[in-house]
């Protein structure tokens, strides 16, 4: 049986893999909202918005992740401003930029920057007719500020804290995380390793591979991230490690891969995946009253490959106009209590409408209950969120449909507010949730400019 099924699986990570290096441009990233950090549901700024470049003195930020991939030209000076970062341009006239050499030895020179994101959230959530999630109110606020070192206009390091105040509790009391991590950044790859904001991540995941909570108090992954990004296309992987070997704890890790690539002279249609690996290994029990309670071993694997069309390239005037549809499929193993993989699995249907800032946007799943183990097959034993990282309404047996009615008053590059009525549905019963998302994003900008 695990033969069969990791050879289904290696079959199709090798189909989809193999249709990815051949984009060589960059399509049009996923607007709006829940990652991936993410098709996020949560309403949180997605990694197109999210933008870290370095902007030209007395200009608008800019980045090269929105443009298409350019050939490196002659560092651009603007009347005695530093020199452009290579692959990105600025809306400047002609009487302003003279194109100059420059000084080889001053572009390696590093230079301070600092940036600074804020996320406010509020979450209402009203699931008390529901069997598979419950009522609650997620109300708080996160600022992250950041300093570094920047040098040849490609590699930066940077440090900063993610501070937390959830509202209700002590501001700043708890969920406070020190951040660090190197990137580089050109015009088709990035790469960050340590510490990294989740929100550079631009994967296309939906609810079933991570969940509002995961956006809202886990804003760090710990490892690696790496991004292609082409004209047509990207490829994103990542490994996030949440857990080390110790006398009392196992390793915990989370692969993570996403792609897509827009198809058709005018790109219209397009073609993806989602791809997570979580490998949950238990505490060690054989110290406790009854040994042999403790976690087990889970390998916990999630695939989504899917087809798309996006109308707004033949319908210009629409904000948003898309449908996706995709396969969800689970392979699961509980080496402990199982023995052998399950691998439930559903069909997911998600359509967007956007116009004059108003949206619906809803996604339909039909299929198996992908989080088996919520529940673990073990008594007084439940893995819970602690293996699963997506929307517990994926444990229905049936049907779950999700759909929000939102307002979005403002949404710039550095700013987005959205207003949303979401509406679940698991098949039996309603929930309500009522959303309000703020995010501000200002970048990594030049503390010191040449004069």
């Amino acid at each position: 049986m695990t033969g069969k099924i990791f050879t289904r699986f290696s079959f199709i990570a090798a189909v989809l893999f193999a249709a990815f290096p051949q984009a060589d441009a960059f399509a049009v990233l996923p607007e709006g909202t829940d990652v991936p950090v993410q098709a996020r549901e949560s309403g949180l700024e997605s990694p197109v918005q999210q933008r870290d470049s370095l902007p030209v003195s007395g200009t608008t930020p800019v980045t090269p992740m929105a443009q298409p991939a350019a050939e490196l030209t002659p560092a651009i000076s603007v009347q005695g401003a530093p020199a452009a970062v290579p692959g990105v341009t600025s809306q400047l006239s002609a009487a302003e930029v003279s194109v100059t050499p420059e000084p080889k030895v001053s572009s390696a020179l590093p230079q301070l920057v600092w940036g600074a994101s804020f996320d406010f959230f509020f979450d209402n959530r009203e699931y008390k007719n529901l069997t598979t999630n419950w009522s609650q109110t997620l109300f708080g606020a996160r600022i992250n500020p950041e300093v570094g070192v920047t040098w040849d206009g490609r590699h930066s390091l940077m440090i900063g804290v993610s501070l937390l105040a959830n509202f209700g509790a002590k501001p700043f009391e708890v969920d406070n995380e020190i951040f660090g991590y190197y990137q580089f950044i050109s015009p088709k790859f990035r790469a960050y390793a340590g510490v990294v904001p989740r929100s550079r991540m631009i994967g296309e995941y939906s609810g079933a591979f991570f969940s509002d909570s995961v956006k809202y108090y886990d804003p760090n992954l710990t490892g690696l991230l790496l991004q292609y990004m082409g004209g047509r296309g990207y490829v994103e992987f990542g490994c996030d490690w949440n857990s080390m070997f110790s006398k009392t704890t196992r390793e915990k890790f989370l692969l993570f891969s996403a792609g897509r690539l827009g198809l058709g002279a005018r790109q219209m249609f397009f073609v993806g995946y989602n791809l997570t690996m979580y490998h949950h290994a238990g505490w060690d029990s054989s110290e406790e009253p009854d040994p042999t309670v403790g976690d087990g071993v889970v390998d916990n694997v999630l695939v989504e490959p899917f087809v798309g069309v996006d109308f707004t390239r033949i319908v210009p005037c629409m904000q948003e106009l898309s449908l996706r549809a995709g396969w969800i499929n689970g392979f699961q193993n509980d080496r402990k209590y199982v023995g052998d993989y399950v691998t439930p699995g559903g069909v997911q249907i998600e359509a967007h409408v956007q116009k004059w800032n108003f949206g619906i946007h809803n996604t339909f799943y039909a299929g198996d209950n992908l989080m088996p183990y919520y529940v673990a097959p073990f008594d007084n034993l439940d893995y819970g969120p602690g293996l699963y990282w997506g929307e517990p309404f994926y444990r229905t047996d049936n049907i779950y449909d999700r759909l929000e009615i939102y307002w979005q008053p403002v949404r710039t590059s550095l700013m987005n507010l959205r207003v949303s009525s979401v509406h679940h549905y698991d098949g039996h019963k309603w929930g309500w949730q009522q959303k309000i998302i703020f995010t501000v994003n200002l970048g990594q900008n030049r503390i010191f400019n040449k004069k």
